[in-house]
């Protein structure tokens, strides 16, 4: 997608701002940057140049999901619409983690199919690897993936199913996975990373190997391939989901904020 050089002056300008602060918009500054080749972005500007919204659309996942920046609801619905015309958003559905002010935007501008509240987590600075530390149960043990590994992942996530894999986010940063000889029962990978922040996301465990500390073994080797690497490492988690947010916390996870989960329609 080309852009006028007034447009890319302010798509630039907006990158140095969320680099500044990864955990204001952490999705999009992803987008902007390790994920741009897989975006298309849409950007509106007022006088003078100045930035009135950006929207990225992701298609390197089955779903199609944005990110955008602060915006008036009427840019938000002119942006919306020319996402309308993409050829993955024929459906007119788009799923998007939002904050609450994005929330209460795409709300006042769109009907919301489902909504599903999540905690967003970032690791602590005092966090101390002896809270990483999991005795794995017999037999098994924790090894880096890779897209060799494709097949054994969608085989686990055809048990314990994942909305939203694509073997491409693979290569997106460390993803590691718990064996039982030679058979993956654990995953965990990462929605994006970036020398800013990363998100942690993908982890299930097999339901026959739970309780045997894999999810801890799973998060340790992550933070320990991304240490020195990204400056924030962040993880989502449901807010019905009790039990990995025990384990986040004990980790040395603390709580940011509350975000929504959410497919909505325009069009």
């Amino acid at each position: 997608m080309r852009f006028s050089e007034a447009e890319q002056q302010a798509l630039n300008d907006l990158v140095e701002k969320l680099k500044s602060d990864p955990l204001s918009i952490p999705i999009l500054l992803a987008d902007l940057t390790q994920l741009r080749s897989s975006c298309d972005i849409f950007v509106s500007l007022g006088k003078h140049g100045r930035l009135r919204g950006v929207l990225a659309v992701t298609h390197h996942l089955p779903l199609t999901t944005i990110a955008f920046s602060d915006m008036p609801a009427g840019t938000f619905i002119d942006l919306m619409t020319n996402a309308l015309d993409l050829p993955q958003s024929e459906s007119g559905s788009f799923y998007c983690l939002a904050s609450h002010s994005q929330r209460e935007l795409i709300k006042s501008v769109s009907y919301v199919k489902w909504e599903v509240p999540e905690f967003r987590y970032e690791l602590g600075p005092e966090a101390s690897h002896a809270n990483f530390e999991s005795q794995l149960g017999e037999g098994l043990e924790v090894r880096e993936l890779s897209t060799g590994d494709v097949a054994a992942i969608s085989a686990l996530y055809s048990e314990v199913p994942l909305v939203a894999f694509s073997p491409k986010v693979l290569t997106l940063g460390p993803w590691v996975g718990v064996f039982s000889g030679e058979s993956l029962v654990g995953v965990a990978g990462v929605h994006f990373s970036t020398p800013w922040v990363t998100e942690l996301g993908h982890a299930v465990t097999h339901t026959n190997y739970r309780r045997m500390g894999c999810a801890r073994a799973l998060l340790a080797q992550q933070i320990s391939l991304l240490t020195n690497k990204t400056r924030h490492i962040t993880a989502c988690c449901l807010q019905e989901n009790y039990g990995p947010q025990a384990l986040l916390e004990s980790i040395g996870f603390k709580r940011l904020e509350q975000v929504w989960l959410m497919e909505f329609g325009v069009g």
